[in-house]
This record gives C-alpha cells, structure tokens and sequence, in this order.
C-alpha cells in the first residue's frame, strides 16, 4: 500500500473544496479622503481597479470581497491568497497613499472553506447612530468585543446579500430608483444598493422593513471612527511593514542552524586538510 505524504492530504483537501491553495479572510476599516464628484475617480472605483489589476495578474485565487464606504470612512472585507490580499495592500498605499488615513485590522481568518462572497462589490448607504457614545478609556477586552460586532455585522451582511437576492430581484424597480445613490458595480444588483439607503421612498409598506433590515448591519459611523483612533487595534501600515522586509542573506553557520549551541564547530573546514598525512603505524608487540 502506498504511503500518502502531508502534501498529498493537503493537495486531496484542497482539491475536494475546490480550492487551488488557501484562503485568508481579512476585514480592515480605515478613513480616506476620495473625492465623491463626477468628475474625479471616488473609493469605489479606485479599490475596484486595484482589485482587478491584482485578478489579472494572480493565478491562485482571486480576490472577492465587500467594500462599504462612507464619504469619511470605509470598511473593507477581502477574500483571497495570501500573496494576492498582500499585493493588493501594497499597491494601494503606494498608489493612494495620501488619501487613506488610519487603516486597521478588526478581523483576520486563514484557511477559510467557504468564501464569504463569490464576487467582488461595493455599496454604500447612511447607516444608523450609535444610542450611546463609546468610552476613548475602553480597555481591551471592550475594544475587540466592538471588533467583533463590526466584523459579524460585515459577514451577516455579506450572508444576507447571498441569500436574499432572488427576492431583491422580484421587488419592483420603478418603486426604489434613486440613480444618486445607485452603484456602478455591475456584480451587485442596483435594488441591493438602494435597499440600504435611509432616504428610500416608495408607495410598497415593505420599503420600510426592508431598508432597516440591511441598515441595522451597517456599522455606524462612531463606531468606525472609535476603533480607527484606538491603539489597541493593530495598523495595517505597521504590521505590512515587517512583512515586507527582506531578510539578509544567510553568512555564517550559525544563521543557518536553530537551535544555535553556545560552542559550535564552525571553524572546522577553515585549516586546510593535508591529505598526504601518514597514519601513525601499528606497533608490533612480542
């Protein structure tokens, strides 16, 4: 019988999921200043063509995800390989560098089965106000508790998108039109967009209920800017930075070995070798 190696498990696992190497899932939040004219490329599609240029060049697995972006503030959830989600990160602080503020990590998963969402899309709305204000002296245990409602909310509105839009197909256009607010992304059905606008109007009694059921995921905009400004949340910029670095090439046989001894014979090879010596002669005893 043949004797299947770790690589041949991870290889079978991959191949039933249909994956060709890992997924990793990272959720960010940060601020910017895109501008939101006609006449100027806003968040939307600056991040779009990011991630297209990134699909284009990666073979492994694309990017997908959710951008839900604010006129100050963004939310980000990006699916995808390590190297790509990396390369996308490093492409947009080199290209939009001075137009991104803070940026910071709420949630990070790594090999993710299921994705949280098969495309790539962006939305955006007028999400609800915080009923009470956040503390600035939240300790830490407080602070990742607001991450994870954040991150939860991301992800629930990601689910509902999914489940959820055979019905926003059925509902009629005419009644929840507001080309404003609509969003150029051709993967996301324009009823999805204008579901989560506060301002909705329409003559159906279930605009109502149905616009407050997306609204509710939306994170607020105190929230946002809370866990932004706090310095228990890692930055993106910081925690990149030593990803980025590249090591020094190896010199000596300490830097290659672990766990390194306090003496170590590395001098051995550095005398040259005589190799005419003579052997020292069996001596014959009577």
């Amino acid at each position: 019988m043949e004797r299947k190696s770790l690589y041949d498990y991870v290889l079978e696992n991959l191949t039933s999921a249909g994956r060709t190497t890992f997924i990793q899932r990272i959720i960010i939040i940060g601020g910017h200043n895109f501008a939101c004219t006609k006449d100027q490329w806003g968040i939307e599609e600056s991040f779009r063509t990011l991630v297209e240029d990134v699909n284009d060049t990666n073979p492994l697995e694309k990017l997908t995800g959710l951008l839900i972006y604010y006129p100050q503030y963004f939310c980000h959830l990006l699916e995808g390989c390590e190297d790509a989600i990396n390369t996308y990160l490093r492409t947009s602080f080199q290209k939009y560098g001075s137009q991104l503020g803070s940026i910071k990590y709420i949630a990070t998963s790594h090999h993710v089965y299921a994705r949280a969402s098969e495309t790539w899309s962006a939305i955006t709305g007028n999400p609800r106000v915080l009923s009470h204000k956040i503390a600035k002296t939240s300790n830490i245990k407080a602070t990742f508790g607001h991450c994870r409602l954040c991150a939860q909310r991301i992800l629930k509105l990601c689910n509902l998108m999914k489940t959820e839009q055979e019905l926003l197909d059925e509902e009629p256009l005419s009644a929840l039109t507001f080309p404003n607010y609509a969003s150029t992304d051709s993967s996301l059905h324009v009823t999805t967009t204008i579901s989560l606008l506060s301002g909705a109007s329409g003559t159906l009694s279930s605009i109502h209920q149905k616009r407050e059921k997306w609204r509710i995921l939306l994170p607020e905009f105190g929230l946002l800017k809370f866990l932004i400004k706090s310095p228990q949340i890692p930055d993106v910029r910081m925690t990149l930075e030593s990803y980025w670095k590249t090591r020094s090439v190896f010199s000596t046989v300490q830097d290659e070995t672990w766990p390194i001894g306090d003496v170590f014979p590395d001098h051995l090879l550095e005398k040259p070798v005589n190799l005419d010596l003579k052997l020292p002669k069996e001596q014959l005893t009577d």
